[in-house]
């Protein structure tokens, strides 16, 4: 296709502006769409020929952009950071400095304050608070207060260092009252909804910054490179978007259903639809009926992923096993309870506004020293000899729980390594990480999804690939020849965590199963990047292997620092 000698320019620009070359095909796409009012079949072949790539992963991008926004790519649709376009209220006061700082021209926002791709480029970051792009570096959570100083170190040659911007942005972030408002999200206009980042102390950098002791960290790496050592340091900060979700925001319903039940015998019995398959939910759903009716995890049963038994649920995904699945066994456990208290107050004798229910048992103001059991309810609620005249027999209660918003998470994990310059083998000295997934009930598996994350970002940093012969046949295709990493490859992990309850459920859950994953690929490749920067290197595909870490040293040693 020939391309109107405006985009083709464009294109060139995008072309040479980022030094890896896939990180052109969103921009691309939205100019051409602003050039032409559509990507076409012809534009998405161009694009895959000027990037190198094939026409199907284009077109995948395409359409996962436009599922996201519903509504086709425009140059105000992108997002990188998260699922939705976030923004700090007051962005265009940090667009008008920054116009003026940078003397550039004539820069759009949309009515939401997204700032447009230009030579200055403002994303939803973490936090949500905006990042700024000068020359191929993102600066994220850039302030006016900030921006003054990410400038003067640009004009005089130095690069900024991140962790400085993103602390100082942060600790501004933190002293907002409001939530950070985000642009809204849902299938049709009429049903979208405003999705909300919640406010509250972002205080996992500070606290992983403190247990790595980070100025210690730079200081020795000083004194490696002096020795000749290739040592890095790796920093990745994120907010993830977690408890999926509101159903006017989702293709199908985002509800979840959960059944629970006392049985004749006292024992609890819990039907959900957020059928979990590893996270532990079997453990944490128990948990909840326990605290909520005060009997042990133990006589709890959980059943899940059989549709004779549980015949309506959603599913677990996108972090929302606890996060949805769970509020729904905790509404459901409500209703239980109030019925119990109905019951409860027959028995006793007493109005139902007397009673009160503590560890298990129902006690009255209006009948001192008397009390029943919630085992003893129930037993009497399947018996049925005597009961409130408007109550039927048993003891349960269901609940389709729907979220009225998202949950965002949040976290930072960093990676230290050192690289033999003779093997380029990556040695991790250390690896500390700090998430914050809201209320945690039960920490230790919380631990345990953190610790699988991890090992799955590892895998994706540094083994795993799927690798095809000269003629096109896979031979990588069993666990035999895939690089699947095993516990003698991976470091200590040096784990903890904040607790920021979410304000959108009761639980104050936000969900954890997606962090490791989020936090570690990043901290991990851009340790090793910092190992080799005195080589000059600023990008390496994953995954990372030994031999092309040797290679680039091999072929850069004359550079060296």
């Amino acid at each position: 296709m020939e391309l109107s000698p405006k985009l083709a320019a464009k294109f060139e620009q995008l072309q040479n502006r980022y030094p890896v070359k896939r990180s052109a095909l969103i921009p691309m796409m939205m100019y051409a769409q602003d050039e032409y009012g559509a990507v076409t079949d012809e534009i998405i072949e161009e694009i895959a020929r000027r990037l190198d790539l094939r026409t199907v992963q284009v077109e995948e991008t395409l359409q996962y952009y436009s599922m996201l926004h519903r509504k086709p790519i425009g140059k105000h649709h992108v997002q990188v950071c998260t699922n939705v376009a976030c923004m700090l209220r007051g962005g265009n006061e940090l667009l008008e400095h920054a116009k003026k700082r940078l003397e550039i021209g004539h820069k759009e926002t949309t009515q939401d304050g997204m700032f447009s791709l230009e030579e200055v480029e403002c994303i939803g970051a973490c936090a949500g608070a905006p990042a700024i792009q000068v020359n191929y570096d993102f600066y994220e959570n850039v302030t006016p207060r900030n921006l003054d100083r990410i400038i003067e170190d640009l004009d005089k040659g130095r690069r900024p260092e991140p962790v400085q911007v993103i602390t100082g942005a942060l600790h501004e972030r933190n002293k907002l009252e409001t939530p950070l408002i985000s642009a809204k999200f849902g299938i049709k206009d009429s049903h979208r909804i405003d999705v909300a980042l919640q406010h509250g102390a972002y205080q996992a950098l500070d606290k992983a910054l403190k247990m790595a002791d980070y100025t210690k960290l730079r200081d020795d790496q000083k004194k490696a490179r002096k020795e000749g050592r290739l040592v890095g340091i790796g920093i990745s900060t994120y907010v993830e978007i977690c408890a999926l979700g509101p159903s006017s925001a989702m293709p199908a319903g985002g509800w979840e259903s959960a059944t629970v039940r006392i049985e004749p015998t006292g024992k609890v019995t819990i039907l959900t639809g957020a059928s979990p398959h590893g996270q532990g939910e079997e453990t944490s759903f128990a948990q909840i009926a326990a605290d909520e009716l005060g009997v042990s995890v133990n006589d709890s049963t959980v059943i899940h992923g059989d549709t004779a038994v549980v015949q309506y649920g959603i599913g677990t995904f996108g972090s929302r096993g606890l996060a949805v699945g769970g509020v729904a066994v905790y509404m459901a456990l409500q209703k239980l309870k109030t019925q119990a208290g109905k019951l409860a107050a027959h028995l006793l004798g007493v109005d139902a506004s007397t009673v009160s229910f503590a560890d298990g048992k129902f006690t009255s103001s209006a009948a001192a020293g008397k009390q029943v059991t919630i085992q003893e309810v129930a037993l009497s609620a399947h018996l049925a000899k005597s009961l409130p005249e408007d109550m039927e027999p048993g003891l349960s209660a269901t609940s389709f729980y729907e979220p009225k918003n998202f949950t965002f998470p949040f976290g930072t994990h960093i990676a230290v390594v050192e690289i033999d310059r003779e093997t380029g083998d990556i040695h991790f000295d250390r690896y500390i990480a700090v998430d914050d997934c809201g209320k945690q009930i039960n920490p230790m598996l919380v631990h345990g999804q953190v610790h699988g994350g991890i090992c799955q970002s590892f895998g994706q940093a540094l083994y795993e690939e799927v690798v095809y012969d000269e003629n096109g046949q896979l031979i990588t295709g069993t666990l035999m020849d895939y690089a699947l990493p095993r516990a003698s490859m991976l470091p200590h992990f040096e784990l903890d965590s904040t607790e920021t309850p979410s304000p959108v459920n009761p639980l104050g859950a936000k969900g954890v199963g997606e962090a490791g994953t989020i936090g570690s690929t990043p901290a991990v490749v851009s340790a090793i990047v910092d190992a080799l920067s005195p080589f000059g290197i600023r990008h390496i595909d994953m995954p990372i292997k030994p031999e092309t870490v040797w290679q680039i040293i091999r072929k850069n040693s004359a550079g060296a620092a």
